[in-house]
């Protein structure tokens, strides 16, 4: 039977929803966007401005912006974007020791044991407003994207490698191994630790086995439908 989760809200732009469906975080538009007579604005037009909301708590007030709310499997934690000015950041939690440190940031994902966040963090590029990515969201045009791994104790630590896009971020089950879609000079390809799959036009999300030790994925080239494992 569907049911409600936490109160009505004018305008709910983003959420996620905990495995056990008890846990729930919303993208919503802050109350001071709008006078409350209008239509709120559009996400990315002027005046518009979002916060997240996690259970009975609301976060990203002081912010410019909040969006892209991330829980963790058990409910317990919630990762968001933030942004300060042009530049973004993820956040944990009230986020108040979080920092805007990347021109963009996308594909939040808590590993399956809860101990860590990865995301993808954007350097240069433009927002394309007219099409979106992979995981929704505008694409980002010309950004170097590289995978971002954090706690909500530590520094982050920056993988060296860049890749022209990245989508459909994935753990394994036991939480050691991750996988996902990335874009090279060649083509996406299924990237895996120091595994690659060969370059296709268009890569659906990657699907580890039980055992962790492969990865099957739905793939395009040209007019040709593929299902690989790697």
């Amino acid at each position: 039977m569907p049911r409600e989760l936490g109160a009505a809200h004018a305008f709910i732009t983003g959420y996620d929803v905990s495995e056990d469906g008890k846990s729930f975080a919303l993208t919503v538009f802050a109350p001071q966007a709008t006078d409350g007579r209008a239509a709120p604005p559009m996400p990315g037009l002027p005046g518009a401005k979002s916060v997240i909301v996690f259970g009975k708590q609301t976060f990203g007030a002081e912010r410019d912006d909040a969006v892209a709310p991330c829980l963790s499997r058990d409910g317990k934690q919630v990762a968001w974007v933030l942004r300060e000015g042009a530049k973004h950041g993820v956040a944990f939690g009230d986020g108040k020791r979080a920092k805007a440190s990347h021109d963009w940031v996308k594909a939040l994902s808590f590993r399956p044991d809860e101990k860590e966040l990865v995301f993808a963090a954007g350097t240069g590029g433009t927002a394309n407003v007219a099409l979106l990515d992979p995981d929704g969201g505008n694409q980002i045009d010309g950004a170097q994207w590289r995978i971002v791994r954090s706690d909500s104790t530590g520094p982050e630590r920056v993988d060296t490698e860049s890749f022209l896009r990245v989508a459909h971020v994935t753990w394994s089950q036991d939480s050691k191994q991750l996988a996902f879609a990335a874009l090279t000079a060649e083509g996406w390809r299924i990237v895996c630790g120091a595994k690659r799959s060969e370059p296709f036009d268009e890569l659906g999300p990657p699907h580890f086995s039980a055992d962790g030790t492969r990865i099957a994925f739905g793939a395009r080239k040209g007019r040709e439908l593929w299902w690989k494992v790697l």
